[in-house]
């Protein structure tokens, strides 16, 4: 992935994702979560310049297709997502793919946002809570940012 090369990781959740991808879902609801995908890809966009960063890995639920990826696509040269996990894992692997089970993704994907050269999550996830442990016992413990923290970024963005 990124060539070996050091990754930015978000772990994208919020209650609106699956609002998101509902058509059911209110117009109201549907403008918070695009003026979160709006503050996320105006800070988050700057950090791999910033870091001299060439990939971001976007953690999120399977269900969401493309999500923020769709996004952040146009803006970061390379953006990777658990889609590209699981066709990275069919081509080395002809055997049915063992990240059809959604924990063990989860669990690739913990590691992938441990190892990141910088790890951005909402304040109020007990997954992103896991990783930014893992990642401060580390002996090469590297900087995780809430998106909170990010610039020009709402303090309430963690509630959407």
């Amino acid at each position: 992935m990124c060539g070996n090369r050091p990754i930015v990781a978000v772990h994208w959740r919020s209650k609106l994702d699956e609002i998101c991808t509902d058509k059911s879902a209110v117009i109201s609801s549907k403008s918070a979560c695009q003026k979160k995908e709006e503050f996320l890809l105006k800070s988050a966009s700057t950090l791999p310049k910033a870091y001299d960063l060439q990939c971001i890995y976007v953690s999120q639920p399977p269900s969401i297709k493309r999500g923020i990826v769709k996004y952040l696509s146009p803006r970061i040269p390379k953006v990777y997502s658990s889609v590209d996990v699981i066709a990275m894992a069919n081509k080395l692997s002809p055997k049915p793919s063992v990240f059809s089970d959604d924990y063990f993704l989860s669990l690739v994907e913990q590691e992938i946002c441990e190892g990141a050269a910088i790890f951005i999550s909402g304040k109020n996830s007990a997954w992103a809570s896991f990783v930014r442990h893992n990642r401060e016992k580390s002996p090469n413990a590297k900087p995780s940012v809430y998106l909170s923290d990010l610039p020009d970024m709402p303090n309430y963005i963690d509630l959407i």
